[in-house]
């Protein structure tokens, strides 16, 4: 095919798509209003992170000052507990001292008691049974000594 030929066909011109003035203005005033909400809501969602940031800092704040007032009760506490227990210790103490000294006064008691007993006479009529050997005369020193 020689080269003229395809030249010569004719091409479709393309259909031109023009706007009415008045469907311009209309899309224009659409891509306004959408700029006005997009801005709205970017707006608004500015707002409210500053204002969950500002809530998050109170909160933060007040948790910061609870924490504090929390530390500051429980080192009085602490120490309230430290001195009751000191006290309690000190009070046990006392007491086994005093039932310590009260046993051995009365110890001391019946030791002296004992001694005076024991002193007097015998608390018992039985008498132990002596284990002697018999005397035969022979052997006096041995006698004499088992005694």
């Amino acid at each position: 095919m020689p080269w003229n030929k395809k030249m010569d066909t004719p091409s479709k011109k393309p259909e031109s798509y023009t706007l009415t003035h008045e469907k311009e203005e209309e899309m224009q005033h659409d891509t306004s209003k959408l700029r006005d909400q997009v801005q709205q809501i970017s707006l608004s969602q500015r707002l409210t992170k500053n204002e969950l940031e500002v809530k998050m800092d109170g909160i933060e704040a007040k948790l910061k000052g609870n924490m504090k007032d929390l530390k500051n009760g429980l080192k009085v506490d602490m120490e309230c507990l430290k001195e009751c227990l000191k006290k309690l210790l000190q009070e046990m103490l006392l007491r086994v001292d005093k039932v310590l000294h009260e046993n051995q006064d009365e110890d001391k008691r019946n030791m002296k008691y004992d001694f005076r007993d024991s002193n007097i006479g015998f608390k018992t009529h039985h008498i132990p049974k002596i284990d002697m050997k018999k005397f035969d005369g022979k052997r006096l020193v041995t006698w004499i000594l088992q005694m």
